[in-house]
């Protein structure tokens, strides 16, 4: 038995992402998904269109649609800053609020209703401290990304990362 722990001892040092690594990732762990979501809108729109629609111009060759879309995912970053400057764990009415935000435009219909399944996520991902920040992400990112559209439901989740705990 001592060899057995002596090994899973040193298979644990043997960690595929050392402590550090996840630590510096942790910190900076907004940056991969802004850049993912960047891609993202930018599939539509290049940045200086989205610069400019956000300025309040209008695109001629782009329609009213790709405008909704940088609008409301701008409206909705700047709600998720405001949910994290204030520090509040993740919850059902936040999902439901950037989401409303995200959909104004886009579909008023659907905008502000998440899918039941999101809200054993939201408490799995608020209660289990086993997981590292970084797994908290990327099972938020992973469950949200299976949505019906899958522009804007990856907006969402790159949206919600920054909410997860320590995120």
């Amino acid at each position: 038995m001592r060899k057995i722990d002596t090994i899973k001892q040193q298979i644990d040092r043997l960690d595929i992402i050392p402590d550090q690594a996840r630590e510096e990732y942790a910190e900076h762990i907004a940056l991969p998904w802004t850049t993912s979501v960047n891609n993202l809108i930018y599939n539509f729109v290049t940045a200086r269109q989205a610069f400019s629609i956000i300025q309040g111009e209008v695109i001629p060759d782009k329609d009213l649609r790709e405008h909704f879309r940088v609008r409301d995912f701008h409206r909705a970053s700047h709600e998720v800053l405001a949910i994290v400057q204030h520090q509040e764990p993740m919850s059902d009415t936040h999902i439901a609020r950037v989401h409303r935000t995200l959909m104004w435009n886009l579909d008023i219909a659907e905008a502000g209703e998440i899918d039941p399944r999101i809200h054993d996520l939201i408490d799995r991902v608020n209660q289990e401290d086993s997981y590292h920040p970084v797994d908290q992400a990327a099972i938020l990112y992973g469950e949200l990304w299976k949505s019906v559209t899958i522009a804007e439901s990856a907006m969402m989740a790159n949206l919600l990362v920054v909410l997860s705990p320590q995120g």
